[in-house]
């Protein structure tokens, strides 16, 4: 997603990439538009149901992937910026939405979360909101503790978190691509 192959585990370097990726509106849906579209060129692939997973960045990724009208049928979201490139619009999301949330997540507040929410119910959009207790950003990364030390980030593993969202994410899934 950052261009050029481009891959860190430097919070600062990541920053940096992410934020140039906001520099033109565009980029991050086509960026996500082109995955999706070799995913779905793919012999293997029923490109009748698809589907979006994303965590952090990678779930503004999807996020707004699905509000630009991608013909995806589920899109789950763990420790997600929620911020829209361009809010949702009634009838341009085909996904329900799964957005899984730490409770204790100081880079995405439950302000946003809120506001999140606003956005899906104006739209109309089917989704779903789950926060963890005791649940920081990062919670579904076992490496997080380590990632937040090397980097003076605040991450946190919970391993109680990550096994609800991933139990909702795969009841998600199953009930959209089955």
């Amino acid at each position: 997603m950052y261009g050029d192959k481009k891959v860190t585990t430097h919070s600062d370097q990541a920053y940096q990439w992410m934020m140039q990726t906001f520099e033109d509106p565009d980029t991050i849906v086509n960026r996500a538009t082109a995955a999706l579209n070799t995913l779905a060129a793919q012999d293997e692939v029923n490109a009748e149901k698809l589907a979006a997973i994303g965590f952090c960045y990678g779930g503004k990724v999807v996020l707004d992937l699905a509000r630009s009208n991608a013909p995806l049928k589920a899109v789950a979201t763990f420790h997600a910026n929620l911020t829209p490139k361009a809010p949702a619009q009634e009838g341009q999301v085909q996904a329900e939405i799964l957005v899984l949330h730490g409770e204790l997540d100081s880079m995405v507040t439950l302000d946003d979360v809120a506001s999140f929410r606003e956005e899906m119910h104006a739209a109309k959009v089917e989704h779903e909101v789950i926060v963890f207790e005791n649940a920081k950003h990062g919670f579904s990364n076992p490496l997080a503790d380590e990632r937040a030390k090397a980097n003076g980030v605040d991450l946190g593993y919970n391993a109680e978190a990550e096994r609800k969202s991933l139990a909702a994410m795969y009841a998600l899934l199953d009930r959209h691509l089955a």
